[in-house]
Formats: C-alpha cells, sequence, structure tokens
C-alpha cells in the first residue's frame, strides 16, 4: 500500500517537473524570438553566438554578481545579445517582468543610478515609459511596457561616438514590441 502512494508521488512530480522544463523551455524560446531580427536591427549586425539566457539563479549567466538585485525587483528571466555597427557593440538585455509595475520599478532604480546625468525620454509606440542616457564612449537606453506579458529592455552602446548614436532606442524598442506580439513595429519607434 504504501509503495503504491509513494509510487503516486513521485508520477506527479515527473509530471510536474516536465510541465515546468516545458514552460522554461517557452520562455526561452519566446524571449530569443523576441530580439531585434537582422532586418530589424539594421545597420547594427546581431551577433547571434553570444545569445545568453538565464532564469532565476541562472540569472548569472547575464549578470556577473548581481543577479539578486534584478530577482528581488521582479525579474523571471532574460535573454542578452550582442550587436555590432562599426566599431560600435550594443548589449541588448531583454527581461520578462513579473508586472508592469515591477519593470516600471526597476526602470526607476536604473534611472537612479545615474544620479544627476542628462537623461532623455525614449519613446515609441506600445511603450510605457523609458530613458537614454549618454556619457562620453557610452549611451544607455533602458524602456518598458506589455501590460499581459511585461518586459523591459537594456541597451548598453558601447565604442567611439556611441553617445552620439543618432537613434539608440531602437534596438530596445524593437525588442519591447516583439516581447508585446508586434513584431516589425521598430520601424513606427520615436527617439
Amino acid at each position: 500500500m504504501m509503495f503504491k502512494r509513494i509510487r503516486a508521488v513521485l508520477v506527479v512530480l515527473a509530471v510536474l517537473s516536465s510541465v515546468t522544463v516545458g514552460a522554461a523551455a517557452d520562455l526561452r524560446k519566446e524571449l530569443v524570438n523576441a530580439l531585434p531580427t537582422a532586418a530589424q536591427a539594421k545597420p547594427w549586425t546581431p551577433m547571434v553566438e553570444t545569445t545568453t539566457y538565464g532564469e532565476g539563479i541562472g540569472l548569472t549567466e547575464i549578470y556577473d554578481g548581481g543577479y539578486k538585485k534584478y530577482l528581488d525587483n521582479g525579474v523571471v528571466a532574460a535573454v542578452r545579445r550582442v550587436y555590432r555597427k562599426g566599431g560600435l557593440v550594443a548589449e541588448v538585455v531583454l527581461h520578462r517582468m513579473s508586472s508592469e509595475t515591477a519593470a516600471k520599478k526597476l526602470g526607476a532604480i536604473k534611472k537612479s543610478e545615474f544620479g544627476k546625468a542628462a537623461v532623455e525620454q525614449a519613446a515609441g509606440v506600445g511603450l510605457s515609459g523609458g530613458f537614454i542616457v549618454r556619457q562620453p564612449a557610452m549611451a544607455m537606453v533602458i524602456v518598458w511596457g506589455g501590460r499581459e506579458r511585461p518586459h523591459l529592455c537594456s541597451i548598453v552602446i558601447s565604442g567611439r561616438g556611441a553617445d552620439r548614436e543618432p537613434k539608440p532606442a531602437a534596438l530596445a524598442i524593437a525588442a519591447v514590441r516583439n516581447a508585446a506580439g508586434a513584431p516589425g513595429a521598430a520601424k513606427k519607434a520615436k527617439h
């Protein structure tokens, strides 16, 4: 009798485990597919081999030592990819957030890290908010949006002239719009 109960519990655990693994694989695929395509990224070139995914403690694959801050502020999973344009490099990190409120809060935390640095607003169709910070040889963009599937995207562009990049938010806006289910919308974005 006891053996049958243990066996039943093990079967239930196996089923739950396979559902969790399947859901994680689906989320990974969803996030990777939401990254800007080569067509959306032009004139940037995606370096597909740099794609990294993390979920839970697996965020250490993306964040060296700071992953706990992201987990504590609503990051469920994230995917990272590098894009290149001439001598510039853009590191794009798309985060699936637990809620739109969490995305807005994490955006505010990231913005506060720059203190009194000059901040521009990043705007685009389908975004809830965002900003751009430019410093010598660097531009950082944070945008967020999505009610049913909230996301936050951060981009750090580095290299000589990165602070003069004319449309630094285009990659981030494309990622958030793709994640919300509106592929191709990056063309409509305002900067």
